[in-house]
């Protein structure tokens, strides 16, 4: 095991799984279920993993950008903050710098009251790092008067601005985090297969044994044997679960997000309008603004539309000294997130429930998936009997962390070696950290996947190839919405780039660097 994923890789775990008794089979590819996975493998644990659509398929690749958002001021809340901020400090520093970095974010306010009160509540969020006693990478927030405020984010309008407060969050690229969290996994050990839904769980005597799964591409359904199952499949747990667990209420909201160019909104900062819990967050040469939320109920979710279109702008457009209209708009998603809400109908961030053989768990908050997973590998070994090692994934870098530093100070001359221009190493370093090496490869050796995909002209030809040889791209979704984010930052949505696509994903298909 490499870490890579490709067709050969998928097949032959689908050999391996019916014939395997497994530890743990984790039933979920998003945030949560990957790092579960990864935390059981490292602790010693022979692990399955399976995924019913694409690693982040669900809402764990349709989030916002942001990794853990502004601290809330319930008790609880202000309980789970110390975590949070250590968690987002290891991401930054040590286990995924190429995936989370560090954005400026302003709170415009309207009266110099608003400002003090936001500022009081920024003060857990500034506290030293628990167990290391030194401050975290994100920079303390600022208080800023009105010119300042006007000076960064001159897209607001200065009639209803008295100052504002500016404070860092940890800006992630979502999908890639998690394709990185399964390749690492792969990398340890863990068996894994995405197109692979869940059909059923297996009981026996009264406890779960086992999983019905099923192979999406060939049709074929095989039963995985196992000690435990964890169930990590967010908003759908639910279905899958069944009355086996007395679970909390998990409701399914639909959250939507705007994509718009970056020149369309004057500002150098993030902005937050925090009476609609609206953030319009820098990526790239690109702002996402969102999200806007409904409850949703059975089903498959509704894709963004016209209505959610509306549902953000007339948010956002009051605050701003230039509106904002449909045609300003080159891009939208939605997805399905899972609400959790105790019996006193409060929001949770995390569940952890048991049954025989059966292990659920569910999070709201992406930054503390390592804390949650933990805590499910630690209910599992319960259940498994005997003893189980301490979770050591805090000294486990993701895929292209180890080194990343380095590399990217070597980016120029990683440039001149593979013939591209500098600002093209630097993109790919942010997407593969210092994992880029085949990458370059593949464009030393076949020089005409240096050229970037028609319609898709900030990625090149060899992230497609790359996406099919080392990270388990198998469909054209697949590419456009998590290898890549071609969907989301072209005005087409991707149309015009998916005949190149489809074409080298079927010259490389066999999922070798030796392909023609």
């Amino acid at each position: 095991m490499d870490g890579r994923l490709n067709v050969d890789q998928r097949a032959a775990a689908l050999v391996e799984l019916p014939k395997t008794r497994y530890d743990l089979v984790v039933v979920g590819g998003g945030v949560l279920g990957a790092g579960i996975a990864l935390d059981a493998t490292t602790r010693g644990l022979r692990v399955a993993l399976i995924e019913a659509v694409d690693w982040a398929g669900g809402a764990s690749g349709r989030t916002g950008k942001i990794m853990a958002g502004r601290p809330r001021t319930r008790t609880e809340d202000l309980r789970a903050i110390p975590v949070l901020r250590r968690e987002r400090t290891r991401l930054l520093d040590r286990l995924a710098p190429h995936l989370v970095r560090r954005v400026p974010m302003l709170q415009p306010v309207a009266s110099p009251w608003d400002r003090v009160a936001i500022a009081a509540e920024l003060i857990a969020q500034d506290a030293p790092v628990p167990r290391t006693g030194r401050a975290g990478l994100l920079p303390a927030h600022r208080q800023l008067p009105r010119r300042s405020v006007r000076r960064i984010a001159p897209a607001l309008r200065p009639e209803l601005i008295t100052g504002g407060v500016q404070y860092f969050e940890a800006e992630c690229d979502d999908a890639r985090f998690v394709l990185a969290l399964v390749r690492t996994a792969e990398l340890y050990g863990t068996t894994l297969a995405h197109h692979c839904p869940a059909l059923e769980l297996i009981t026996t005597d009264g406890a779960v044994t086992g999983v019905r799964a099923r192979d999406e591409l060939s049709g074929e359904e095989f039963v995985i044997n196992t000690a435990t199952v964890v169930i990590a499949a967010g908003a759908n747990t639910p279905t899958l679960v069944g009355d086996r667990i007395s679970l909390p209420r998990i409701e399914r909201q639909r959250r939507a997000y705007l994509v718009l160019p970056r020149d369309r909104i004057r500002a150098s900062t993030g902005i937050l309008l925090a009476d609609h819990g609206i953030s319009l967050v820098p990526w790239g040469r690109h702002w996402i603004v969102g999200p806007s939320r409904s409850p949703v109920g059975d089903g498959p979710i509704r894709p963004f539309d016209d209505h959610d279109l509306r549902l953000i702008l007339d948010a956002v457009n009051p605050q701003l000294a230039r509106e904002l209209g449909p045609a300003d708009v080159s891009a939208g998603y939605a997805g399905s997130h899972p609400v959790i809400t105790d019996g006193a109908g409060r929001d949770r961030d995390q569940w952890v429930g048991t049954a025989p053989g059966l292990v659920t768990a569910v999070t709201a908050e992406a930054a503390g998936y390592r804390d949650l997973a933990a805590r499910a590998v630690d209910a599992a070994g319960g259940l498994i009997g005997g003893l189980v090692p301490k979770p050591i994934t805090d000294r486990v870098p993701l895929l292209g962390a180890d080194g990343y530093f380095a590399r990217w100070n070597q980016r120029h001359l990683l440039a001149r070696r593979a013939g591209l221009h500098v600002a093209r190493v630097e993109h790919l370093l942010r997407r593969h950290g210092s994992a880029l090496d085949p990458v370059l490869e593949l464009i030393m050796d076949h020089p005409e996947l240096a050229r970037p995909l028609l319609g898709a002209e900030d990625y090149l030809a060899a992230e497609v190839v790359h996406a099919v040889t080392h990270e388990g791209a198998v469909t054209v979704d697949d590419v456009l919405y998590r290898r890549t984010g071609i969907a989301y930052e072209t005005v087409d949505g991707g149309r015009t780039a998916t005949t190149a696509i489809a074409d080298l994903m079927a010259r490389w298909a066999g999922g070798t660097a030796d392909a023609p």
